[in-house]
């Protein structure tokens, strides 16, 4: 199943897909307005349009288990973000709502209630006409399995309880190394799991002990074969040139986050750009400003044209509806704007992992803009407590900078040497996304063709 182009670049542009094909008939479930149908490199392969539309928020239940599930492991990041969204003066009926949500996760947080209740929903929502047309239609193709490369988009959600109901099995490739963490309990019992690392091995076994260990093979992502293989290796002439870029200047590459969590972030990179201004060891250096892709850009427009020392890129073209990177070269450009990068800085950013695998030097922004004190609260807490990401910003491979002058003594530090940090870089990128060699797209088409790692079973 793809339903966002975010599987587009791990199934069809790592060449993930031709090799299955060369092992197995692989059959493309995506949505009837997916760029899959523009698609040459295709040919060959059966694309099949989803049942309709049968996407549907979570139930109730869920959202109570889900929160029980947070609750009963103590995640943090699902705590953070219910804060921060709980900031704003809430209603009476707000008030009401978050308080019969905080009770339910309280009750249902005990681990034997917790799964029983977990099952009961699961049994439930399949029952629903979603689940029931996905059903009949996997039924309709007859096919030998089905694979998930977004278990949390509402449409593969559908499928993959009317998989279970078919008795048809399952596997689950997970996208990104927050996935466990951030979009919690899982939809289905998987036949198999598809792991980015042994970290991700054990983070898995932690929140869901009852998985078997021959069920989960760690493969790597095919996410950072484009940041290793030499095809996709750009120079740093032709980067420039796709990007606009001084070549002969170096780049200090500031990647955004989002509206949702650093709402006043402008302001701050603003403040950043007035800071650098006019420092002799930064004469041959630009700030380059590149926004999240699911941001909105808009709310970048104060600064985009009014620091001499700004270079604002936006990110790829983005599709109106998949929101992601819609053509190849797009985001073999990104990774190579981060790889000539001189450094890059982020706030609880996942391009602190991109810069780690092409050893591009990383500064972890852990301040806000002035006047903004719930927000540097926030950027802390986002920083340093949440699971996924407390053990980057405590990496030696990534230097935390707590204000202004710490980030303006790491930048130079960095910019007069390097290599500094960088075997700590290394090891956080293998920590974190597992194999680093160029063939995680053959590991796991092999892992899916035979049901097994070419490794063995780890």
């Amino acid at each position: 199943m793809l339903t966002s182009t975010f599987g587009v670049r791990n199934f069809l542009y790592s060449g993930l897909l031709h090799e299955l094909a060369q092992q197995a008939d692989p059959v493309i479930l995506t949505p009837a307005n997916s760029p899959l149908w523009r698609e040459e490199r295709l040919e060959g392969i059966e694309v099949v349009s989803f049942a309709g539309d049968i996407a549907s928020p979570p139930s109730q239940l869920r959202v109570w288990t889900n929160a029980a599930f947070a609750n009963h492991y103590k995640i943090s990041s699902w705590k953070l973000h219910e804060s921060w969204v709980r900031r704003r003066k809430l209603s009476s009926g707000e008030r009401v709502k978050f308080t019969l949500h905080d009770l339910m996760s309280f009750v249902l947080s005990d681990e034997r209630i917790l799964r029983r209740v977990d099952k009961f929903e699961r049994a439930r929502s399949a029952r629903s006409a979603g689940a029931q047309r996905a059903n009949r239609h996997l039924l309709e193709l007859s096919l030998d399995g089905l694979v998930s490369g977004l278990y949390m988009h509402p449409i593969e959600r559908q499928y993959l309880l009317g998989a279970a109901t078919a008795g048809l099995p399952t596997t689950c490739v997970v996208p990104s190394f927050d996935n466990l963490w951030v979009w919690i309990t899982l939809p289905t019992e998987f036949r198999q799991y598809l792991l980015w690392s042994h970290r991700m091995l054990r983070e898995l076994n932690l929140l869901y002990p009852n998985v078997a260990p021959d069920l989960c093979q760690v493969t790597g992502t095919p996410q950072f074969d484009f940041h290793v293989r030499p095809e996709f290796v750009w120079s740093r002439e032709k980067t420039a040139e796709h990007w606009s870029l001084p070549p002969h200047q170096r780049w200090i590459l500031y990647t955004g986050n989002t509206f949702t969590h650093t709402p006043t972030e402008p302001e701050l990179v603003g403040e950043i750009a007035a800071a650098l201004k006019g420092k002799a060891w930064l004469d041959d250096a630009s700030l380059v400003v590149r926004p999240h892709p699911l941001d909105r850009f808009d709310r970048w427009s104060a600064i985009a044209g009014t620091h001499s020392n700004i270079l604002f890129r936006p990110p790829w073209q983005a599709d109106v509806e998949w929101l992601t990177p819609t053509f190849e070269e797009d985001h073999i450009a990104w990774v190579n704007l981060v790889r000539h990068s001189s450094v890059c800085m982020n706030i609880g950013s996942s391009t602190t992992l991109d810069a780690a695998v092409v050893d591009t030097p990383i500064v972890l922004i852990n301040f806000a803009a002035m006047g903004q004190r719930e927000e540097a609260i926030y950027y802390r807490q986002f920083n340093l407590q949440r699971e996924h990401y407390a053990s980057i910003a405590q990496s030696p491979g990534v230097r935390v900078a707590n204000s202004m002058e710490e980030m303006t003594k790491h930048l130079r530090a960095y910019l007069r040497d390097p290599a500094q940090d960088q075997r700590a870089r290394r090891e956080l990128a293998e920590e974190i996304c597992g194999p680093l060699d160029g063939f995680s797209a053959v590991r796991v088409a092999n892992a899916l063709a035979l049901g097994q790692s070419v490794e063995g079973r780890q």
